[in-house]
């Protein structure tokens, strides 16, 4: 509200020079009350019409937001995190029998080559055992050679089995024994034969002592036939053919007697000729048959030295494959290693990066392979460097469980590059990032407007 104050436009002639005085002042006094109250109602109408104009242009604003909200694309993305890893799986090193720790030849992030030795394990005895079944080895060749040589009747070749001058001694035993076992065998020969040759000569003797016994008995049976004729005719003396009877039968019984001890010698010959054959028959079946076990023993020596020889190449750690050693657990010579521990990592080289990513249950229906990926790596500064574009290869079949046994599924994600913002800022397997998987795209309207559906779809609901 505002009031005014009317003066009158004439003002009468004063009576006395005061009165007119002390009316002016009064006039003065009004028009100084009425300037500042004009200036307030003209100030409220120019907030009024202020006012107007903002809320015009708010609304228009907001018209124009709403339009353009209702139309401008907004990209859906399932946010996972993960960390950068070879394509090809981490090799894991362990041992197998475990033991003492010697030397450690690489640390932490060090490059290795394949065959590379990484650690070194104290023998503990394994070469020792290995020595002990090297010599064991050594004779049991050194043996079978002897008893193949016997068997065969040639000379021994050592040659091939003694390939350290150490087993020299082996050697020069088994010769000796090759010599000893061979004269043994060439004296019980050499009786034999020498019994052999004496049967054989005592049966020529007696071969011709019956022939000769023969001959007698054919002259005094011829002899016993003329004095039986001349007997028969009556010229004869009976006394001179029973003479002749005499002696022809005297004559046989000798030469039978000479038969018999002959055919006794033939019997003796033909037991020293069998006793010869069967000195070198058996001499070989003893020599065979201690060879069979003997070449038996060998393997079964040749398969332990094996195991010992694998356990000694053993104590020096190879690596596997080219790689970068991670996660060492051991780090300090002394230390002892059980056996089937985990020692170290190699992550391979120079093969493809990949990440492997979780993607939580509730944006696992959003997404399929194939799908683009936004990777941040969090090792580089995302407003300086940007992000990578990547691909997603694969989702797992079903879930895991985390430390919290809160479920998720398992992502492998395709790096488009492997480096970030330039080609000197590599990318390294280990490395964190934000991988963000983009599902679709909704207006900047309905991403808005999404709180209020949901809440109006649960709206009234509970029981």
């Amino acid at each position: 509200m505002s009031s005014e104050l009317t003066v009158p436009a004439t003002i009468p002639a004063p009576v006395h020079s005061v009165d007119a005085a002390l009316v002016h002042a009064a006039i003065e006094r009004g028009s100084r009350k009425a300037r500042p109250l004009a200036h307030v109602v003209h100030l409220e109408e120019d907030i009024r019409d202020y006012r107007r104009a903002v809320i015009g242009a708010i609304a228009l604003l907001l018209a124009a937001f709403l339009v353009w909200a209702s139309t401008e694309p907004v990209a859906e993305t399932a946010v996972s995190i993960g960390q950068v890893v070879p394509r090809d799986s981490v090799v894991k090193v362990q041992h197998f029998e475990g033991g003492m720790v010697r030397e450690i030849l690489v640390r932490e992030g060090a490059r290795v080559t394949a065959g590379q030795p990484m650690l070194r394990l104290h023998p503990t005895g394994f070469e020792a055992e290995e020595g002990q079944l090297l010599a064991r080895k050594a004779a049991l060749e050194l043996q079978v050679e002897r008893l193949r040589a016997f068997a065969g009747g040639r000379a021994a070749d050592f040659g091939a089995q003694n390939q350290l001058d150490r087993f020299d001694g082996l050697t020069a035993d088994q010769v000796a024994i090759l010599e000893a076992e061979t004269q043994s065998l060439e004296d019980r020969r050499a009786v034999l034969q020498s019994r052999l040759d004496q049967r054989l000569a005592e049966q020529q003797g007696l071969r011709i002592e019956v022939a000769a016994y023969g001959r007698e008995v054919a002259a005094l049976a011829e002899e016993r036939a003329m004095y039986q004729q001349l007997f028969d005719q009556g010229h004869g003396s009976r006394i001179n053919l029973l003479r002749a009877q005499r002696e022809l039968a005297t004559v046989e019984a000798d030469r039978a007697r000479a038969q018999g001890r002959l055919d006794t010698v033939a019997v003796g010959v033909e037991e020293v000729g069998m006793q010869l054959v069967e000195l070198e028959s058996t001499g070989k079946v003893e020599s065979m048959t201690r060879l069979g076990l003997l070449t038996g023993e060998l393997a079964e020596v040749q398969e332990t030295l094996a195991r010992a020889r694998d356990r000694v190449s053993r104590l020096t750690v190879t690596a596997p494959e080219d790689g970068v050693v991670k996660g060492m657990t051991v780090h300090g010579t002394g230390e002892v290693v059980q056996p089937g521990q985990l020692l170290l990592e190699i992550v391979p080289g120079d093969g493809d990066l990949v990440v492997e990513s979780r993607i939580a249950t509730k944006d696992v229906g959003a997404v399929t392979v194939g799908q683009p990926v936004r990777i941040k790596i969090t090792a580089f500064d995302f407003a300086r460097f940007g992000a990578i574009e990547g691909r997603l290869e694969q989702v797992s079949a079903t879930t895991f469980s985390d430390d919290d046994g809160q479920p998720y599924y398992k992502a492998r994600i395709v790096l488009n590059q492997d480096w970030v913002g330039k080609p000197g800022n590599a990318i390294l397997p280990g490395m964190v990032v934000q991988a963000d998987i983009l599902t679709g795209e909704k207006t900047l309207i309905e991403y808005l407007l999404k709180p209020i559906y949901l809440a109006a779809s649960q709206a009234f609901t509970e029981r």
